[in-house]
């Protein structure tokens, strides 16, 4: 991608294949710590890879910001390990971005930087689901964070409301992230875009496809991974 700068940290040393990549562009924003992230790890898996990000161009130039992606260890059985994971992400990784950021502003700008609170934008592979103990534990965070999808996109709670009132199922609402059959069939939501609607607009998102167009699940011909793609697009809140 031209422009762009990429950086990949594989999830251990023992298999590059798999990990956690993040791409911005250039020529718009400036990463903090000469363009290299903030690397967590539980033991020897990597956890997370933080950015602390600024615009250098356009009307919010100079505008701080912090990215975070993530790919939790998965398979049933390890709930309580993507819960650990998740709280060395939020703990070490976010909220020490914040303190960064909230710390240089009061530094510079004098006073007003304890009650700063930075755009934050939590993206990746959960390998859990909402009703998880991870997503839980970001969903509960004091920064407010919530899913860019769920915007657009019924829960499955609102869903079986919306299925008693209007007595139909053949329409199905909420929306899924993979879909595919290892041991079992599995469709579930288990990737997120996870961002702080006070500071952050959602405007948009890319629709998931409709199950039936992949009659064969995942991976397919126009969808290469068991996992969707996801794209949200945002605008920074007035401040």
């Amino acid at each position: 991608m031209s422009g762009y700068r990429g950086i990949y940290v594989p999830k251990n040393s023992s298999d590059s294949r798999d990990g956690t990549a993040m791409f911005y562009l250039e020529a718009k924003i400036k990463v903090d710590g000469q363009g290299k992230p903030l690397v967590l790890q539980q033991g020897s898996a990597q956890v997370a890879l933080v950015l602390i990000c600024e615009l250098i161009e356009g009307e919010r130039k100079g505008l701080p910001f912090i990215v975070a992606g993530t790919h939790l260890k998965a398979k049933r059985g390890f709930e309580e390990k993507r819960e650990a994971q998740g709280a060395v992400l939020l703990k070490y990784g976010v909220e020490r971005a914040v303190r960064r950021i909230k710390e240089y502003q009061e530094k510079v700008e004098g006073g007003n930087g304890k009650d700063y609170i930075p755009p934050v934008v939590v993206v990746g592979d959960f390998n859990d689901t909402k009703d998880s103990l991870v997503c839980k534990k970001v969903l509960e965070h004091p920064l407010g964070l919530r899913s860019a999808y769920d915007k657009f996109y019924l829960t499955e709670e609102e869903e079986e409301e919306e299925k008693k009132k209007y007595a139909s199922n053949t329409k199905l609402s909420s929306y899924y992230t993979t879909y595919k059959k290892r041991e079992e069939e599995t469709c579930r939501e288990i990737d997120y875009i996870f961002y702080t609607p006070s500071t952050l607009n959602c405007s948009g998102v890319l629709r998931v496809p409709p199950l039936s167009s992949l009659p064969h699940r995942l991976p397919a011909v126009n969808y290469p991974s068991d996992h969707l793609s996801l794209l949200a697009t945002f605008q920074f809140q007035k401040q």
